[in-house]
């Protein structure tokens, strides 16, 4: 799964045309979907932003399976 951050939504694309083929070069596998925050998701360094939060979840869910982990076993994002 890829992940990033920046100062604001227009730069939500560098996951996939900036470091997905990066990435690519490296052989390294990643998952189709990608979690991108920006500084509005954030207040005193934790995440408050709800949609974020789902995301996240989500990526994590989809990985899971991938490192022998059940979904269900994922602890929850505060």
């Amino acid at each position: 799964m890829l992940a990033a951050t920046g100062g604001s939504e227009r730069h939500a694309l560098v996951l996939d045309h900036q470091l997905r083929p990066l990435f690519s070069f490296f052989q390294a596998l990643t998952l189709p979907i990608g979690v991108y925050a920006s500084e509005a998701a954030f207040s005193n360094y934790q995440i408050t932003s709800e949609p974020l939060k789902a995301r996240i979840r989500l990526a994590a869910e989809r990985a899971a399976p991938l490192f022998g982990v059940h979904p269900k076993n994922l602890l929850k994002i505060a």
